[in-house]
């Protein structure tokens, strides 16, 4: 199957069906013995609340048939290469779900559905110091709370007010009804849709000659979130840390930032968030 262009996961997807047809039928006794042998792997994942009485010592049976498949790592942007592709993005506003992609760890669907409440005021707070956003429409609709650098809040505030109220004006001219609570509105002012940033980013790409998805620049707030926090917390604690801003239902999953986070060239790290600030501070309307 490999020869005719099949992906090892689909190779094993379809082995295990059959493993499991014929598990089946020994069951059944309508065979006598497996055509294939199952032998123990151990395996490594996250310890449970159960650990201690897990009997089979994180050990599963394997079908001696099935491949040895290689999870792969999470695409990211170097620092570098995510200013030069988010500077591609237009109009601004593309920019501005850029800017929480990369600088808050939001998911794409969660930019888009990201409405007025939910927007840190920045009026009275310390300049330079980051404001707390939670987010209600989340994966697995559990609410959690991300940090937005204040530029970015300032320029978020900006763009409801000088940039959204006129696409706001123009919706309703044009449709009977109240408007979209939405943060993010098209040129109709209408919401901006999954396949609207699809495109957006489609055309940065091209123009950029970056390829860059919205789940790559989340990965790359991943892997710099974890760099910066490892350098105040231990590597356990900057996991955590990770794991909560990002909406993760487990460690494993943020423990790919580790690997992630070792690509990256530490010594240019020293500016990286005095960058973030200058390059908001010049994205201005």
């Amino acid at each position: 199957m490999l020869s005719r262009g099949c992906r090892r996961s689909t190779v094993n997807h379809r082995v295990g069906a059959v493993s499991n047809f014929y598990k089946w039928a020994l069951r059944s006794q309508k065979i006598s013995s497996l055509p294939f042998y199952m032998e123990d792997v151990r395996v490594s994942r996250p310890k449970g609340f159960l650990a201690h009485i897990d009997a089979k010592g994180n050990q599963v049976q394997a079908n001696e048939l099935k491949l040895r498949s290689f999870k792969p790592q999470p695409k990211f942007l170097t620092a570098d290469k995510a200013r030069l592709f988010v500077t591609a993005l237009t109009p601004r506003r593309n920019r501005l779900m850029a800017y929480l992609m990369w600088f808050s760890g939001l998911r794409r669907e969660e930019v888009a559905t990201l409405e007025l409440e939910d927007i840190p005021n920045p009026s009275g707070h310390p300049p330079g110091k980051p404001l707390a956003m939670t987010l209600r429409t989340t994966k697995g609709r559990k609410p959690r709370w991300v940090s937005v650098p204040y530029d970015l809040a300032v320029q978020l505030w900006n763009y409801v007010i000088y940039e959204r109220s006129s696409l706001a004006k123009r919706y309703r001219k044009r449709h009977v009804g109240p408007e979209s609570n939405r943060v993010f509105l098209t040129a109709y002012g209408e919401p901006i849709s999954l396949g609207g940033i699809n495109n957006a980013f489609k055309k940065a790409s091209e123009k950029s000659g970056i390829k860059c998805t919205p789940h790559m620049l989340r990965h790359t707030y991943g892997t710099y979130e974890f760099i910066r926090m490892s350098q105040f917390k231990s590597k356990e604690s900057a996991l955590f840390w990770v794991m909560e801003r990002m909406g993760h239902s487990s460690l494993a999953t943020t423990q790919i930032y580790i690997h992630t986070a070792s690509l990256v060239d530490h010594t240019a790290l020293d500016g990286y968030q005095a960058d973030i600030c200058k390059l908001l501070q010049e994205d201005c309307v």
